[in-house]
């Protein structure tokens, strides 16, 4: 095996699809966070707020899986 197979192979045993899916659905939403303006981002922190608890407190603590 190649040092890049054997990474590759190394990476995915330690990161799960379903993890790196999560992580790439963060570094979307940080992408789109860090574009707003200060009112745009006070609207956008409000309404996740008023969310469910549930929903909100399952993002922040990676538990949140929907169907």
């Amino acid at each position: 095996h190649s040092g890049n197979e054997l990474s590759a192979a190394v990476w995915k045993d330690l990161w799960p699809i379903e993890r790196r899916r999560q992580r790439e659905f963060f570094c979307f939403g940080m992408d789109i966070l860090l574009k707003l303006d200060l009112p745009a981002t006070r609207r956008f922190f409000d309404a996740f707020f008023d969310l469910e608890p549930r929903y909100w407190h399952g993002f922040l603590s990676s538990r949140l899986f929907l169907p």
